[in-house]
């Protein structure tokens, strides 16, 4: 894309811009090569994470390496899956929504599928409901669900 400014085929709000790090204003109006360009405001990128990473930048094998082709300086994960776990985590770039997603006022349930080495019983699922002590903390309430 630089490229693209530097010869004078992107016009912000129809003026030719040549500098790279002009900063576009919110909403402005973009053309590239007299083609409009729909800018979009937030990336989100869903990623099933196999076992074996984790959900680090500073340690790993980190879910980043997992992410090539993306921009993934401002990418954030929603939550966090354990080296040996694998599922879908949903990385963004929108802090609000990160947020709302994870901060607990917001209570948004969280559903796992686990497999475990022996049944669930009722007093199992009765911790789960008072919360479970974890490294010192107690966890918030959940649901058990066993399946069939």
């Amino acid at each position: 894309m630089a490229r693209l400014v530097r010869q004078g085929k992107v016009r912000v709000l129809g003026q030719v811009v040549k500098d790279p790090g002009f900063r576009v204003p919110e909403g402005a109006a973009l053309e590239v090569e007299g083609r409009p360009l729909e800018v979009r405001r937030h990336l989100h990128v869903l990623l099933h994470k196999p076992p074996g990473f984790v959900t680090s930048r500073t340690e790993g094998p980190s879910v980043y390496a997992l992410l090539q082709g993306f921009p993934t300086r401002d990418l954030s994960p929603v939550g966090r899956l354990d080296k040996d776990a694998e599922g879908l985590l949903l990385f963004t770039t929108d802090g609000l929504l990160l947020h709302r997603l994870t901060h607990p006022r917001h209570k948004v349930a969280k559903r796992y599928l686990v497999h475990l080495e022996r049944p669930v019983g009722p007093k199992d699922q009765e911790a789960f409901r008072e919360g479970i002590l974890l490294d010192g903390k107690k966890t918030l309430p959940a649901e058990l669900t066993p399946l069939e």
